[in-house]
């Protein structure tokens, strides 16, 4: 399930950077794709608390998701007002947010 979650958000981002400005429904569909990880949180969040016995191994489970969560906080930083409206930086590291979050341990 959270496969499914977490595919469509690196898809949609480099579909939002590859696709041609004439095609803004495509890139309109592409960028509501990079919110689907959002289905994934409550997931991971669960998996961690309910299948981790001891307490440091749930604290360290905990902060391991917490890379989740920075990549949320510092992803809007990447959109420049010189770079709109295309925002090549912020999709770039929208990927590779997503990615590096999607293959680390929490993921």
């Amino acid at each position: 399930m959270q496969f499914v979650c977490n595919a469509p958000s690196p898809i949609g981002a480099v579909l939002v950077v590859a696709l041609p400005e004439s095609s803004q429904v495509g890139r309109l569909i592409a960028f509501y794709c990079t919110n689907f990880t959002n289905g994934s949180l409550p997931m991971m969040f669960a998996l961690a608390t309910t299948t981790i016995a001891s307490h440091t191994k749930r604290a360290t489970a905990s902060a391991i998701i917490f890379g989740h969560s920075t990549a949320f906080i510092i992803r809007p930083r990447f959109f420049l007002d010189k770079e709109a409206p295309q925002y090549l930086t912020a999709f770039k590291a929208m990927t590779t947010l997503h990615s590096a979050v999607r293959l680390g341990p929490g993921g």
